[in-house]
């Protein structure tokens, strides 16, 4: 949330001497992932782009972690292994 802050006051600081390549414009993807439609946007200047794409491809890598660790629908997924365990048992997990 502080990064989308950040972006939309850099947006709001833009002055009218900015060229078209220098203003900040959306750079989005979307993916299925959790059985829904994940679509991520990243304000970058258009001039921009190649670090945009690395933005969205992390983005999209952390979403991928998340779902992993914690999915109920996956038999891979840590949270998976966790209720499976009888209480008491460890389990190893990731960081």
């Amino acid at each position: 949330m502080r990064r989308f802050a950040s972006v939309l006051l850099a947006a709001a600081l833009t002055t009218s001497h900015v060229t078209a390549e220098d203003s900040l414009v959306a750079h989005q993807r979307d993916w299925g992932v959790m059985a829904t439609t994940l679509d991520i946007a990243v304000y970058r200047p258009a001039s921009e782009a190649a670090l945009a794409s690395v933005d969205l491809d992390a983005a999209y890598a952390e979403i991928l972690a998340i779902d992993r660790a914690m999915s109920l629908y996956r038999a891979d997924s840590e949270l998976v292994a966790i209720n499976s365990k009888d209480q008491g048992h460890p389990v190893s997990l990731s960081e």
